[in-house]
């Protein structure tokens, strides 16, 4: 799997959900799944409201995990470890993020959880016996 899908249409962010999960296999390899990273990057984002400004970060970021939640899609979130930690020792925006996700019955996993996961769904799809076969 990779996850370097990060930019928009405009070369920039956010990233909407309509990019969900695709697999390379137009492009030779159909084992690559990506796995686009959606929303803000949280180093543009805090530098845009505030490094400091927790509540505004998590204004602009929850939204797009309640959508997935309503439409059942994917959410894949960009974080790094220095600018998680920058004026945010406890990590109380990391914290704010999972416990939302969790109330609202997102599951969350590794990425390479992720990738085992659907791949063994797109295995399972292609043994399954076709509707109305003989």
């Amino acid at each position: 799997f990779t996850r370097t899908w990060g930019r928009n249409a405009k070369d920039w962010q956010p990233v909407e959900l309509e990019v969900q999960p695709f697999r390379y296999a137009l492009q030779g390899f159909p084992e690559l799944l990506e796995v686009p990273i959606h929303g803000w990057q949280d180093i543009s984002l805090r530098k845009s409201v505030g490094w400091s400004n927790h509540q505004g970060f998590l204004d602009v970021e929850l939204p797009y995990l309640d959508r997935a939640a309503a439409e059942g899609l994917v959410f894949s979130y960009c974080t790094h470890d220095h600018s998680s930690t920058r004026d945010d020792p406890q990590m109380a925006i990391t914290e704010a993020l999972l416990r939302h996700a969790q109330s609202l019955g997102l599951t969350t996993m590794t990425y390479a959880a992720y990738y085992q996961q659907e791949t063994e769904a797109q295995v399972a799809a292609q043994t399954e016996p076709q509707s109305g076969a003989r």
